[in-house]
């Protein structure tokens, strides 16, 4: 008799995994489960089972399984606020890791009243530092003392209004966003009256004086509005503000119909005009968007200072996971944090969510290798199912399946074309058409130095379920 703990189940397939307390691997199905446990089957549990080989004689297979017998009865299920946060961009700035060279470059920019375009790949950590520039111009001196930068005895005290971008959002969308955003962290109360005329924003439309009729806002009256909506800004908090800084995030939401390059571009171009020098933009977003976004205007580039994120290292990554922990009584084996950090390729958004969900799995205050592969499990079999079977129905047969299979086999998480095809004993060129079909599907991507891996690193493990592939060293 052996025992281990369920670390998948799909319930499709009907083919799950446990992983013994001897760290071998065993598949199960269903019906290889006693009867009274069959409906209970969840990643997590603790089993006892008689261990057999696989009919290729390579793999192990669990049978007889039943529910640990040595096990106490399961205590009630403990809440606990969970210092990850897979789902939002860090705001703490205690929390914050990494990103020193960034954060001061951001810094001097906004201090030089300079507009900023942070651009990066996806989970990159792109609001998460915008949000942290926010919470600096609000006066925040957390990161600067971190950073040991000198502001010259002078201070941020800026106004700020943010708006996260959508798939639906106009240009008076967006304007109306940031005004109402302003006001509330200003809790100054926007007046209306202007000159002869009042102003009214609603989704689509702007209505001019007492005029009944709505009619369609052309972009070059929208920067007359918000223009004035900024001097009413300083008028009404001179005394509590020095600046204002706006905040657009997640800009490639937008459809490409919005033309927010041109706007950004002659509303810069009219603040600087009109003698406001301390109002700065940081917009935000995916680098192949922000790149279209600048071919609808590329002088645009000129206006704002790119500041690309690169994957962070592998000491940032753990930062992370310290940060998150600092005042919890959970610890955490390092061998866990090294598995997380292999996990992430780079990427602080897979940190927050195989740390969140491997703290929320943990029953005795350090988190173990076990809670992490059962936070694995949960995370490819059911929070990103649907996703993961999405992007495999979008990759082609043939070749496009026989490179997916050699990346998912490969430990490294970048290949290059001809390593891909050296694995499967073919030429580059044969290779070629498959990969651009993989890149165009959004299943592979393909990095700065010609080279390609999977969309995100945890695919690479659904893939290696899907496929029934182990891992080649």
């Amino acid at each position: 008799m052996a025992r281990g703990t369920i670390t998948s189940y799909d319930q499709v397939e009907d083919r799950g995994f446990i992983r013994g307390t001897d760290n071998r691997v065993y598949s199960f199905r269903r019906s290889y489960v006693d009867s009274d446990d069959r409906n209970s089957i969840e990643v997590g549990m603790k089993v006892e089972f008689d261990p057999a080989r696989a009919k290729n004689r390579k793999d192990f297979v669990a049978k007889n399984i039943a529910k640990d017998s040595t096990q106490a009865k399961s205590p009630k299920t403990r809440l606990k606020i969970n210092p990850f946060t897979p789902q939002d961009p860090i705001t703490d700035p205690v929390k914050f890791a990494g990103r020193n060279d960034s954060i001061q470059n951001a810094i001097y920019a906004l201090f030089n009243n300079k507009n900023i375009m942070i651009t990066g790949e996806r989970g990159i950590g792109k609001s998460s530092v915008a949000n942290q520039l926010v919470y600096v111009a609000q006066g925040d001196m957390d990161i600067i003392n971190r950073l040991s930068i000198d502001i010259d005895q002078s201070h941020f005290a800026y106004a700020i209004g943010d708006h996260r971008c959508e798939p639906s959002n106009t240009l008076v969308d967006i304007v109306n966003a940031l005004a109402i955003s302003a006001l509330t962290n200003l809790h100054v109360k926007w007046r209306e009256a202007r000159r002869t005329a009042e102003w009214q924003f609603d989704l689509k439309y702007v209505k001019r004086g007492q005029k009944t009729e709505s009619e369609r806002i052309q972009p070059s009256e929208l920067i007359n509005i918000l223009f004035g909506f900024i001097v009413d800004i300083f008028e009404a908090a001179k005394q509590e503000v020095n600046g204002i800084v706006f905040l657009i995030d997640e800009i490639d939401s937008l459809s490409p119909s919005v033309q927010i390059a041109p706007f950004m571009k002659a509303l810069v171009e009219t603040l600087r005009l009109r003698g406001y020098q301390n109002v700065s933009f940081i917009i935000a977003g995916v680098t192949g968007t922000m790149t279209d976004l600048i071919s609808q205007h590329p002088s645009i580039s000129r206006s704002f200072e790119t500041l690309e994120l690169p994957t962070m290292t592998n000491s940032e990554l753990r930062e992370i996971i310290t940060n998150a922990l600092l005042g919890s009584t959970v610890t955490i084996k390092p061998s866990v944090t090294k598995k997380i950090v292999d996990l992430a390729d780079g990427l602080p958004q897979p940190v927050q969510l195989l740390g969140y969900h491997s703290y929320r799995l943990d029953t005795n205050l350090n988190i173990e290798r076990n809670d992490l592969q059962c936070a694995l499990g949960f995370i490819v079999n059911q929070q990103k199912r649907q996703e993961f079977e999405d992007l495999y129905r979008h990759i082609p047969g043939g070749l496009g399946l026989e490179t997916v299979k050699v990346m998912a086999i490969d430990y490294k998480t970048e290949m290059k074309l001809n390593e891909i095809a050296a694995k499967s004993n073919m030429r580059d060129q044969d290779f070629t058409g498959a990969i651009k079909q993989l890149v165009n599907n959004g299943i592979i991507v393909q990095s700065d130095r010609e080279c390609y891996k999977l969309r995100t690193p945890i695919f690479k493990e659904y893939l290696r379920q899907k496929l029934q592939l182990s891992v080649l060293g």
